[in-house]
Order: C-alpha cells, then sequence, then structure tokens
C-alpha cells in the first residue's frame, strides 16, 4: 500500500539449499516501484516483525546490501536492484556468490 501497487504489480520467488550450510534466497518484485522507498518499506516490515534489526551497510560479491544478524537464521542481507528486493540468509560467502550473478 505504501509504494502505491496493486497485487496484480507483484511477483515474489523463492529458493533455498537443503544442505549442512542452508541458504535461502527470495525475490519480491513491485513492478514500477522506486528502489530506495521499496528498500525502505522492506527494512521498515522486517524490523517491525523483529526478525532482524539494526541493517549496516557492506559491500559483497560486488554490491552495496544492508545487512543484519539474526537469532536462528545468521546473517540476514537484503539487496535492492531497481524494483525488486532480494532477501537472503546464509552464510557470507553463499551470498557473495549469489550477489556476484545478480543484476
Amino acid at each position: 500500500d505504501n509504494l502505491g501497487a496493486e497485487l496484480s504489480d507483484v511477483s515474489v520467488a523463492f529458493g533455498s539449499t537443503a544442505s549442512a550450510e542452508p541458504f535461502t534466497v527470495a525475490a519480491f518484485r513491485v513492478a514500477g516501484a522506486n528502489q530506495d522507498q521499496l528498500e525502505q518499506e522492506f527494512v521498515a516490515a522486517t524490523e517491525a516483525s523483529g526478525e532482524a534489526t539494526g541493517f549496516t551497510e557492506v559491500s559483497l560479491g560486488g554490491k552495496t546490501v544492508l545487512s543484519a544478524e539474526e537469532a536462528t537464521m545468521g546473517t540476514i542481507l537484503i539487496y535492492a536492484k531497481d524494483d525488486t528486493i532480494y532477501w537472503m540468509s546464509g552464510t557470507t560467502e553463499q551470498a557473495e556468490e549469489v550477489l556476484a550473478v545478480l543484476p
């Protein structure tokens, strides 16, 4: 609602590993959304849910991302590109590999 989007503007995709070091990535696209506003709204919703707080900017895989620690999932990363948010949890090494191939 805060982005002025309709449900038909939203696309979501998830992927994860079933390995000893689990990794999860989700992509949330809001067609036509402003990148900065989308990132702000996503971080605010993540923090409000209690999932993670205190995001800081870091550089991984050639991208600038927001990073926070969560008790059960470890590192949570948020990367915004155009009208899409990528949410990741797992090791830094796994995230660097994924981020390196994202737009």
